[in-house]
């Protein structure tokens, strides 16, 4: 289910790629597609459709308030299959916020960050909980909104490191540009292979939410694969 918005027009199309991707072999299908405005209070008929469509997963694609919308219908209305979303809703104080109708399967894509668990490398582990211990002092959880500032602004302190703190912006794009093995807490960059970003899909994980702990716990290895 994803918004009429833009947004969800791109996650649509989105989706449809994953889905027809020539790596799924054709093993996935979608058997329904729902829509909803990001204004709505109620998205029963939505829930009900997809319940009676026999999906296995369902795909509740937005953020913020609508997401507790859908999340909410969709325990109410006993959609009890795995929900999927984006992780631009891994805000712990939002997850804990929906505590009252929060089912057990919910999963979210996310960063390596927020599944630690999924990695045997201890080294990247330990970075990892560093950053989580670096907010510590200020009573701060960091979530997905602190995790996207953290490794590029390791990446230009270790740019300084390297060049002084007279580089110039070229110097430290072009440093950036060929930094191969930074260990970050979003993945290894190498930014070579994957040019302006530094990593690429295959560093995701999927991790579930935790109700009982109110924590996130991966259950896949680096892209998509089950533990």
């Amino acid at each position: 289910m994803t918004s009429t918005d833009a947004t969800g027009q791109d996650a649509d199309r989105s989706i449809d790629a994953a889905v027809n991707a020539p790596e799924n072999g054709g093993t996935l299908s979608i058997v329904d597609r729902e829509h909803f405005n990001v204004t709505d209070l109620s998205v029963a008929a939505q829930i009900s459709k997809i319940k009676a469509s026999g999906a296995q997963v369902a795909i509740l694609w937005t953020v913020g308030t609508p997401f507790g919308t859908l999340l909410r219908e969709a325990v109410q209305g006993g959609l009890d299959i795995p929900l999927i979303t984006s992780a631009g809703n891994l805000n712990y104080a939002q997850l804990e916020g929906y505590d009252s109708f929060m089912p057990d399967n919910l999963l979210i894509m996310a960063a390596p960050w927020a599944g630690p668990n999924a990695f045997t490398n201890p080294a990247f582990r330990k970075n990892i909980a560093a950053y989580v211990d670096a907010f510590k002092p200020s009573g701060i959880r960091p979530d997905e909104g602190y995790s996207l500032s953290w490794d590029p602004a390791l990446l230009i302190l270790d740019a300084f490191r390297h060049l002084g703190f007279d580089a110039t912006a070229a110097q430290i794009r072009d440093y950036i540009a060929g930094t191969k093995g930074f260990v970050g807490i979003n993945g290894v960059y190498d930014f070579a292979t994957v040019p302006q970003r530094g990593i690429d899909i295959n560093w995701l994980v999927m991790v579930r939410w935790d109700k009982k702990t109110k924590s996130l716990i991966g259950v896949s290895k680096p892209g998509g694969v089950a533990l």
